[in-house]
């Protein structure tokens, strides 16, 4: 359905986003715990 080709779509360029500031992330510990509850809490939805 249009409903799970957009999640999809979204979840495809979180992954890509977070892919590009994987790096920062690496120096900011913190930060990227963060940013991995978010993105289990988004792939809870």
């Amino acid at each position: 359905t249009l409903v799970t080709r957009s999640i999809t779509l979204i979840r495809g360029l979180f992954v890509s986003l977070l892919s590009l500031i994987e790096d920062k992330l690496q120096k900011k510990p913190e930060l990227h715990l963060k940013t991995a509850i978010l993105l289990a809490r988004f792939c809870l939805y």
